[in-house]
């Protein structure tokens, strides 16, 4: 991201991740390129249990903050999941 301190609904995500486990967490800054999103935060589990834990944790950690997914790709046992949140995308 830029300069500026990240929004707090990022870190809230970055954190949730972490606390799985997550690997190779990896935020893009798209604000500056016109793209569909600000930004887009990518992150890597190791087994289809690992991916559902942390989009899990992310869902419930911004939830409790009066978040929601626009829209959520990928269900149970598949290795990658996407939320999208408009503003931000977690792939």
């Amino acid at each position: 991201m830029t300069a500026e301190p990240l929004r707090p609904e990022l870190r809230w995500a970055i954190r949730a991740a972490q606390d799985k486990q997550a690997s190779a967490i990896t935020l893009l800054d798209l604000s500056n390129l016109s793209a569909f999103t600000e930004a887009f935060l990518l992150c890597t589990g190791f087994s289809t249990p690992q991916v559902e834990a942390i989009a899990e944790a992310i869902e419930e950690t911004l939830r409790q903050h009066g978040l929601r997914p626009l829209h959520r790709e990928g269900r149970a046992g598949t290795e990658w999941i996407l939320l999208d949140y408009g503003r931000f995308v977690i792939h």
